[in-house]
């Protein structure tokens, strides 16, 4: 601190020359600059006035200065300059050391008031610039300091604030209320903490309020300060938190990782006898048996200690009765990712896993024959077969059934394989049996596969098929033909299935109604087949691939697309069915040069009939999985698309539910990419193979197509038609399309429009067509 002294004499002269430690100038008259400048100003009596002294006090607002006036011996009434407000006075005649003490005293003075000053600037930018409202009150509850949030709430200036009590600040809105609070502060000497409703300038807001006394040095109780934190956006989430937990269908509560309870709602409350607000705070031990809570803490600690959210699946008693539940624990993180509690939800899963149950059963049992089907014959492997086990598969087919079902009709044909079944049935009572697919069945000896045993159900079961029976007073009598591998399980069954079907073929090609062993001699005759990958490798380069297109209509019987299917113009195995061909294409790499002419070809017949149209016709391409999971499938299918030049909105890909069998999340992500082109993905065949709901969701689907069937068990009973309605409503509820495939009579027609079908196709509208014919179900539909 500079220190300056300002002697103000008239005619006056003093000895000042010892005092080195101050600065001292002398003036006769005082100016702006001396009141400037100066830190004490001594002034001579005879000078001093009020106004004067008044003029520096108001300088002094700024700059601390100090005033002492020079008195001469003779004054003896000092009063008046102590009312002009002057620091001290000096009375003549005095000694250098007498002043240096007066000066210094004065400079003390000063500095502690410039500290003072400095130190209540800084509480008042602290206090400021504290978030909350902040206040200081006395004994009877009167403001005396409050910050920059309490003025900007309460609407009213410090001025106006200062020394008045809650009902002026708060306009009689809130006081008696705040003053017992105060009370409680001063009388306990403690803080209390609660949360208040303060109507101010802002607005009604709620604030969480801390007050506590306000001690002295001599441990006197002299008033109270308050912190209020604005909770009102808090609070409103923490009411609408309330809200959606107490409207989720199912239980939820939130646990420390003592097992202290800190949240739920009152599903889960009341499943355990409780409400609420009684069971905020108390622990899980308050409410289980031993066994529970020991079940209950395992549980809570794996959760923590692999800071992942798990699911148990679990069966309990209430209300007695037996409930299956699907029970989330997930872990919750403070800021230093450290566990410091468990969110949980319990789901009562009884009547969808029944559900699920019931569907599984009927996806793994054959709709006609009410056996297993082949689904189910891979989940009985998966689970039974172990490596290194020996199994002995029996293939069974009846002979000449095509030219049976031809002959007789499909309800007879009908009658044969259910009768066949039961005949299998019974005879093997103690094997798996199943019908794999049209009148192929399979049995597994696991427990029973010594030869001659097998050779005598082989025999058993040929005569008790081979026996004579009546149908519509007409006896008629079924044969069939057997192939049996009899191997060690090496986990393959794609491969123990193959050998048993390569024997039943043996069996129909020495003479059929008979069965054959499975020998390493057949595998030469599968030889024969690459014959046919030979031919087919030439069939891109012959323009051997030849498309038909089976058109699709909506519920108004309007052509709205067609699916392309392929054939193969080749003139030595064109008679072979077209699925047998796609299989070996499917072993080999065949499929994706095939594949892509295929996809080629659909997309400019899509360009052609698409040209001039406001109406688009899509054109679906069925995908195969191999093609799918190729690096550069998305590639390839973006340059076809650009190389013929087709709108992307005219064409569609169909996949199956075999893009999950490898490579799911690479799958996936392509056919995301092949959406995001712009171009529909249908999911083929739902109900078949490995279908599952979960794939409407995983998937990027545009469209789903229920398997043929599913629609034609719309005439066999009402199961089908519920389990129909489930896929449709559901789909629908993801914004998917729904395609009836097969559509054999109008009953189905009329029973699927019922279920509110978006689109189909099938033999009651028209079979598969060459391309000029399909050109002329488009130009009859124009004209219409």
């Amino acid at each position: 601190m500079y220190k300056e002294v300002v002697l103000i004499t008239k005619d006056r002269s003093y000895n000042l020359n010892k005092i080195k430690e101050y600065s001292i100038k002398r003036y006769n008259k005082i100016d702006e600059d001396i009141r400037n400048n100066a830190n004490i100003i001594l002034i001579e009596s005879s000078i001093a006035n009020r106004e004067l002294i008044e003029n520096i006090k108001l300088q002094g607002k700024t700059c601390n200065k100090s005033i002492i006036v020079i008195v001469g011996k003779e004054e003896t009434s000092l009063k008046k300059y102590i009312d002009f407000g002057i620091s001290d006075y000096i009375q003549e005649p005095f000694s250098e050391e007498e002043l240096y003490i007066r000066l210094k005293i004065q400079f003390e003075l000063l500095e502690a008031k410039n500290k003072a000053k400095e130190e209540k600037l800084k509480f008042n930018v602290l206090l400021d610039n504290i978030p909350y409202m902040t206040w200081m009150k006395d004994k009877e509850s009167n403001y005396q300091v409050v910050n920059r949030e309490f003025v900007e709430h309460s609407g009213k200036e410090s001025e106006d604030i200062r020394g008045k009590g809650d009902i002026h600040v708060w306009d009689k809105k809130i006081g008696d209320k705040c003053r017992e609070y105060d009370l409680q502060v001063m009388n306990q000497r403690r803080m209390v903490v609660f949360d208040e409703v303060i109507p101010g300038h802002k607005g009604y807001k709620e604030f969480n309020v801390h007050k506590s006394p306000i001690i002295d040095e001599n441990d006197n109780v002299v008033g109270t300060m308050g912190i209020a934190r604005d909770i009102t956006e808090l609070k409103n989430r923490e009411a609408q938190f309330k809200l959606l937990i107490e409207n989720i269908p199912f239980r939820v509560w939130l646990n420390d990782s003592e097992g202290n309870y800190i949240n739920a709602n009152s599903k889960f409350a009341q499943s355990i006898d409780s409400n609420v607000e009684d069971l905020i705070g108390k622990n899980i031990r308050d409410f289980y048996s031993e066994e529970e809570i020991t079940e209950i803490i395992q549980e809570d600690k794996n959760v923590m200690n692999i800071k992942k959210a798990i699911k148990f699946e679990k069966i309990i008693i209430e209300e007695s009765r037996e409930k299956i539940v699907e029970v989330y624990k997930t872990p919750v993180f403070n800021i230093a990712n450290e566990v410091v509690g468990i969110v949980g939800t319990l789901i009562d899963v009884t009547e969808i896993t029944k559900a699920k149950a019931k569907i599984r059963k009927q996806a793994n049992t054959d709709t006609l024959t009410q056996i297993p089907n082949r689904r189910a014959l891979y989940e009985y492997i998966d689970e039974e077969a172990k490596p290194n086990d020996n199994l002995t598969v029996m293939f069974i087919d009846v002979d000449n059934f095509k030219i049976i079902n031809d002959t007789y009709g499909h309800n007879f044909a009908d009658i044969i394989l259910v009768d066949l079944a039961n005949t299998l049935t019974q005879t093997c009572s103690d094997e798996f049996v199943c019908r794999v697919g049209g009148d192929e069945f399979i049995i597994i000896f696991k427990k029973n596969n010594d030869k001659k045993y097998i050779i005598d159900k082989a025999n058993e079961i040929l005569k008790n098929i081979s026996k004579t029976k009546k149908y519509k007073n007409r006896n008629y009598n079924i044969y069939i033909s057997i192939g049996i591998a009899d191997c060690c399980y090496n986990g393959n069954m794609d491969s123990l299935l193959m050998k048993g079907d390569l024997a039943l073929y043996k069996a129909k090609e020495t003479g059929k109604n008979k069965f054959e062993f499975y020998t390493e001699e057949l595998e030469k005759e599968r030889n024969e087949k690459l014959d046919i990958i030979n031919e087919l490798k030439k069939a891109v380069e012959r323009d051997e691939i030849n498309l038909f297109y089976q058109p699709q209509y909506n519920r108004d019987n309007k052509l709205i697309g067609f699916e392309a299917l392929f054939r193969w113009k080749n003139k030595k195995y064109g008679n072979i069915p077209i699925i047998e061909i796609i299989k070996i294409m499917e072993k080999g790499s065949l499929i994706i040069e095939v594949g892509n002419e295929i996809l080629r070809k659909a997309c400019l017949f899509a360009k052609k009939i698409n040209e001039n149209r406001l109406e688009k016709i899509v054109v679906s391409i069925n995908i195969s999985v191999s093609q799918i999971i190729q690096e550069n499938f998305v590639e390839v299918v973006k340059n076809i698309v650009e190389d013929t030049k087709v709108d992307k909105n005219c064409i569609a890909i169909e996949i199956t539910e075999t893009v999950f069998l490898e490579n799911i999340n690479k799958n996936i992500s392509k056919l995301k990419k092949i959406r995001d082109m712009g171009i529909e993905i249908a999911l083929d065949d739902f109900g078949t193979g490995y279908s599952s709901f979960n794939y409407l969701v995983e998937l990027p689907l545009s469209m789903v197509k229920i398997d043929q069937k599913f629609v034609r068990g719309i005439d066999m009973g009402e199961e089908y038609i519920k389990l129909i309605k489930l896929i449709i409503d559901s789909s629908h509820s993801l914004n998917l399309t729904i395609v009836g495939e097969g559509v054999e009579t109008k009953q189905q027609f009329d029973r699927l429009k019922d279920m509110d079908i978006d689109y189909v196709q099938g033999y009651l509208f028209s079979k598969p067509v060459e391309e000029k014919e399909a050109l002329k179900l488009i130009d009859n539909c124009s004209k219409i």
